[in-house]
């Protein structure tokens, strides 16, 4: 019992923000918008970067287990599911619009 409330009550680090870098070949484009949907919450949330060379950083929202993002800039758009343990690795992704 107590190893279960040391568990529950154990502070737990915070998860890195979610680095995304998004190009179109071989370009890196200055303006890049950004859909995140947390899960299970739900929660949605819009981001805008200007003059980003294609760069997004998002917070994570505490509690989540992952976050579904759809990325345009360019005129392109592309998909990326984030789960909490590649977050908490803090891995960077390149995401490449199509």
């Amino acid at each position: 019992m107590l190893e279960f409330l040391r568990q529950l009550f154990r502070s737990r680090a915070p998860v890195p923000p979610v680095v995304v870098r998004a190009r179109k070949g071989a370009e890196l484009p200055a303006l890049v918008e950004v859909e995140a949907v947390w899960h299970p919450s739900g929660l949605r949330r819009a981001y805008r970067a200007r003059h980003a060379q294609g760069l997004c950083i998002l917070p994570w929202i505490a509690d989540s287990e992952r976050v579904s993002l759809t990325v345009r800039a360019a005129g392109a758009d592309a998909a990326l599911e984030v789960p909490v343990d590649s977050a908490r690795e803090g891995r960077a992704f390149d995401l490449s619009l199509g």
